[in-house]
């Protein structure tokens, strides 16, 4: 007996990077059909609605055309702006470079409404690629049982960096078998951060890292400053922790990347 299943499903588009872009992209090759319907041409919609939408696309174009027009747009703003943000798929040639640097990194939420964060993931200084491999967050709870769900595998990673705030935390996330050491905060500022991140030449993103990449679409800069807000950016510190000995060499010069605001 041969089944057939089908899905159906209707949204407006967000960001570029949504998840789902890829389908509308290759309908094609991913098996999928998809319709676009404007509110323009349907004539069940209100005529209060369409004077809505006509204000709409006045005073706020960007919303216009993503709730008007269906089309993709991404906010202003943007702390990460990712343009060199891929998708990892199985056909990829997993051949990034040959100079790899394999890092652990977690943030903890001390005891606010912000995520612990845990991600894991490798650098190829030679490429400038930074490939994101797994990220594991969770809201609230005890860190102890938190850091017992993160995949084992990744307990082989020596390079692993958290806050140093927290000393006791990095402490207990050993007792389980990781091997964490505290962060250079005072070097490694979020600025240089965010220069890395935006001038690596691709950042690719795992199936099981895409909250990294959902994560960068929200974290904004505080309107009319070069001050980014400090919401959305738990797995971005996580990062930037385990990220710490590449950013302090290349902030001290000891590493040259290629396609990069370092050079």
């Amino acid at each position: 007996v041969k089944y057939t299943i089908e899905i159906y499903g209707s949204f407006n588009p967000g960001d570029p990077f949504i998840w789902c872009k890829k389908y509308l992209d290759e309908p094609e090759k991913y098996d999928c059909f998809h319709h676009k319907s404007y509110y323009f041409k349907n004539p069940f919609v209100g005529k209060h609605f369409v004077k809505k939408m006509d204000m709409l696309k006045k005073t706020d174009p960007d919303r216009y055309k993503r709730d008007g027009l269906g089309e993709f747009t991404q906010k202003d703003g943007l702390v990460i702006h990712q343009k060199n943000f891929v998708d990892w798929t199985p056909e990829d040639d997993e051949f990034y470079g040959s100079y790899d640097y394999d890092f652990n990194g977690l943030d903890f939420n001390n005891g606010g409404s912000h995520p612990q964060a845990f991600v894991s993931g490798t650098y190829y200084a030679d490429t400038n690629i930074l490939v994101m491999e797994y990220v594991k967050t969770l809201i609230g709870g005890d860190f102890g049982e938190f850091i017992k769900t993160v995949d084992k595998k990744y307990k082989r990673i020596q390079n692993g960096y958290a806050d140093s705030a927290c000393p006791d935390k990095i402490r207990k996330a050993n007792k389980n078998g990781f091997l964490f050491a505290g962060a250079n905060k005072q070097k490694v500022k979020v600025d240089s951060y965010i220069e890395f991140i935006n001038s690596c030449k691709k950042v690719i993103i795992k199936p099981a890292a895409t909250e990294f990449k959902r994560e960068c679409g929200k974290w904004e800069y505080i309107k009319g400053t070069n001050t980014p807000k400090k919401i959305d950016d738990d797995i971005n510190d996580a990062t930037r922790y385990g990220l710490n000995p590449i950013l302090l060499e290349i902030i001290e010069g000891e590493i040259e990347t290629s396609n990069s605001l370092y050079e």
